[in-house]
């Protein structure tokens, strides 16, 4: 029976042993029963290798397969092989367990064997296992469904494209990218949402660019549905068949649209900033801080420096040898304060290639990196060397201003006090016999006394409270005129002499340009001392510009132009650069005799020139003084002629004195009395108004002094005028007539006596006031 089996003889007709070798040979489960028993006939040996069960089990126990059928298909097969309609015809896959657990999915299909009268007598069947196949196919399926949900959830557009252009796939962001509904787009041509301009454009380079097989990334403008345009970026790639022949597009898109944007005005800030860059005074600078080097820095680099200082990566910070050697402290300085605050502030001096030096102002910040170490160094210099200049000046002018107002009020005061001196002086000495034993003594009181009040000059010539009678004047007659005064200390000096005879005239004060020519001549000679050495002087004409007025000491704001130039120069010791920043200061020296005022008193009358002066020296090279004037082209150079004095008898009249001095009003009323005057003092203002209303009339004439406590020289002025327009009033100050207000000038006044005075100074202007009483003098004369 065993081998019935076996051999599946079953009835058939055809040659056993071919069949069981052509069954046995194959993969295929090959199975015959009988369809009214049931009883299996046949199986080969394909159900053990698929399965893992003998097969003697089965033809013990037909049902026994059923056990390795997963629960969920048993009922399903049975049907289908007891089902009494199709004949035990059927197509089914089930899974089945193998002994060590391991799953198999195998398709089993039955065929009804009829007999010759059409009756089913046996049900024959194949197995095929498919495991491997349907493993793939759930991977590829899920593949599949991964990608599709990729897909469709990917931000970016995917689509499909044949070679023509038509979309064959969109996915849903077709929606928000260019407003389509995905599935109407299917079958449109991608023309219809380009531009017009890249139709011809994406035709001519798309597949020329794709038929290498590579991803290639294209941008291009397309029209959204509500019309506004979009720019796409996509990465296509051509797709091949098993022929090898292009077969479709695969394009991953995305809207970059407001990164264009972005970018094209990251182009454009940046441009602005290149130009805002190229046109300010300021620097900004980028530097890397470990390696020192520059990474950006504004064009306005070359302005400032002379030139294009960015450094190699070989010497990183070869810029900080432009800073001046005295300020690099001070940088050291800014980079520790950098480390313990993280920002820095430093102005320093740098050397320009040409040797000019220039102010910098720097102000910097660190960056910072993810770990808070420091990363980058930026930052802002700008140049203010102009803003330092000007701060210099006004400090400078200050200075000069409070010493100037010292100096004046000092001048003032001994003015007064030189007074009494000098006006009892010239008293005695007039009544006194010259071969008296006392006249000499008294001579020398009176020569001390106006060496004094010169003193007093020099100071108001340094705070600029001076006369200057100005008119046109040639600088060379000047000197020559100094000279002679300087024959006998020149002697035994070499003196050259280079002094131009054809200079246009300069407006001045030919008394206080003397001076100049004094103070300097003075200076060289002392610089010298007792070594053998030489002086120049010259005088010339010629154009200065801006920058050189504004490197004069007096540092002013004056026009460029031509200018008439003394220059005073000498082999002596010279000077250092500490020395000469003191040089013009009141009471300075570097003798141990001296005052200390000429040179300061020369820079005042300078200024009151509206001149400039410049000072070259050097340690044991000498000096050179050079003072500018401005040239005055077209004047015509005059020369100063005596004013006859109308001198009239002494009569009896009436002088008021008013002074706030016991000293002054003691010398006025001697002078006066001496001279033939009835004399009235008054200590202040208010007294002196009240003596000339009791004078009913009496007063011939008013002196009066310009400073005092309470009512004014200005206030006393005008109540007289008040009341009577047509009286001589002689002013008297310590300052200079030049000190008189304009209000003053409007009242009108009869003359102007300077203290200290000597008693023909203080009769003079009396006599010519009493004698033009018929009119006040209207203001100081021109």
């Amino acid at each position: 029976m065993d081998q019935d089996r076996t051999n599946g003889r079953a009835g058939a007709d055809d040659d056993p042993r071919s069949f069981e070798l052509l069954a046995e040979s194959v993969g295929t489960l090959f199975w015959l029963a009988d369809w009214n028993t049931h009883q299996l006939l046949y199986l080969n040996g394909a159900y053990e290798r698929i399965t893992g069960h003998p097969a003697e089990e089965l033809f013990e126990k037909p049902s026994a397969w059923l056990a390795r059928v997963d629960p969920a298909h048993r009922d399903l097969i049975v049907n289908d092989m007891l089902n009494e309609e199709r004949q035990g015809r059927f197509d089914r896959t089930i899974r089945i367990f193998r002994p060590e657990g391991e799953a198999r999915w195998v398709r089993l299909r039955g065929y009804p064997v009829c007999d010759d009268r059409g009756r089913v007598t046996h049900l024959a069947g194949t197995g095929d296992d498919i495991t491997e196949r349907k493993n793939a196919l759930e991977g590829l399926r899920a593949t599949r469904d991964a990608y599709r949900s990729l897909a469709e959830n990917a931000g970016d557009l995917i689509t499909r494209h044949a070679l023509d252009g038509r979309i064959l796939y969109a996915s849903p962001s077709m929606e928000d990218l260019l407003g389509f509904e995905p599935g109407r787009t299917i079958g449109a041509r991608l023309p219809e949402w380009l531009a017009p301009e890249e139709v011809e454009a994406m035709a001519r380079r798309g597949l020329e660019r794709l038929d290498s097989g590579q991803p290639e990334l294209f941008e291009f403008p397309v029209r959204h549905r509500d019309g506004s345009r979009r720019i796409l970026q996509s990465s296509c790639r051509l797709l091949f068949g098993e022929d090898g022949q292009p077969q479709e597009v695969v394009a991953v898109s995305r809207d970059v649209t407001k990164q264009q944007q972005a970018a094209q005005a990251l182009v454009e800030s940046e441009e602005r900033f290149r130009q805002l860059a190229g046109n300010i005074d300021g620097i900004f600078w980028l530097v890397d801080w470990k390696s020192g080097r520059v990474i950006y820095q504004t064009p306005a680099i070359e302005r400032l420096w002379g030139d294009d200082p960015v450094e190699s990566a070989d010497a990183p910070f070869v810029w900080v040898t432009r800073v001046h050697p005295e300020d690099r402290p001070l940088l050291q300085q800014g980079v520790e304060r950098l480390r313990s605050e993280g920002r820095f502030e430093a102005t320093y001096r740098i050397v320009r290639p040409d040797g000019e030096l220039r102010w910098v102002r720097s102000r910097g910040f660190a960056i910072h990196d993810a770990h808070g170490e420091i990363e980058r160094l930026a930052g802002l210099a700008e140049d203010v060397t102009d803003r330092r200049r000007l701060e210099e000046r006004v400090q400078q002018t200050q200075k000069l201003e409070s010493l100037g107002v010292l100096a004046g009020g000092i001048a003032h005061d001994f003015n007064n006090l030189l007074t009494g001196i000098l006006g009892n002086a010239s008293l005695v000495l007039e009544q006194l016999p010259a071969d008296s034993g006392a006249y000499a003594m008294i001579q020398e009181i009176d020569h001390a006394a106006r060496r004094a009040a010169d003193l007093c000059s020099q100071m108001l010539s340094y705070s600029g409270r001076t006369t200057l009678v100005m008119r046109p004047l040639d600088l060379t007659g000047v000197v020559r005129d100094i000279l002679p005064l300087l024959a006998a200390p020149l002697r035994g000096t070499v003196v050259e002499y280079d002094l131009d005879e054809r200079l246009p005239p300069i407006r001045g004060d030919a008394t206080q340009l003397g001076q100049i020519v004094l103070n300097l001549l003075t200076n060289a000679l002392e610089a010298l001392g007792d070594a053998p050495g030489s002086i120049r002087i010259r005088t010339g004409t010629g154009f200065v510009d801006a920058a050189t007025l504004r490197e004069s000491y007096l540092k002013e704001e004056l026009p460029a132009g031509d200018y008439v130039h003394l220059e005073v120069a000498d082999s002596g010791c010279g000077m250092d650069l500490d020395t000469q920043r003191k040089l013009f200061e009141p009471f300075f020296t570097t003798k141990f005799t001296g005052r200390g005022l000429g040179l300061a008193a020369m820079l005042g009358i300078v200024r009151g020139h509206g001149g400039a002066l410049i000072l070259d020296s050097a340690p044991g090279e000498g000096s050179t003084f050079r003072v500018l004037f401005p040239a005055r082209e077209g004047a015509r150079v005059t020369r100063p002629e005596g004013t006859p004095v109308r001198k009239r008898d002494a009569t009896d009249a009436t002088i008021l004195v008013i002074d706030d001095e016991a000293v002054v009003r003691s010398v006025a009323e001697r002078i006066l009395r001496d001279g033939g005057y009835r004399v009235l003092c008054a200590a202040d203002g208010q007294s002196g108004l009240d003596l000339h209303r009791d004078g009913n009339g009496s007063v011939g004439a008013v002196l009066l002094d310009l400073t005092m406590p309470g009512l004014s020289g200005e206030e006393v002025l005008r109540e007289l005028r008040r009341r009577s327009g047509a009286l001589p009033v002689v002013l008297m100050s310590g300052y200079t007539e030049s000190e008189v207000g304009g209000p003053i000038r409007e009242l009108g006044y009869g003359g102007f006596v300077r203290k200290p005075f000597a008693s023909r100074a203080l009769l003079d202007p009396v006599r010519e006031a009493l004698a033009a009483r018929e009119g006040p003098r209207p203001g100081f004369p021109s």
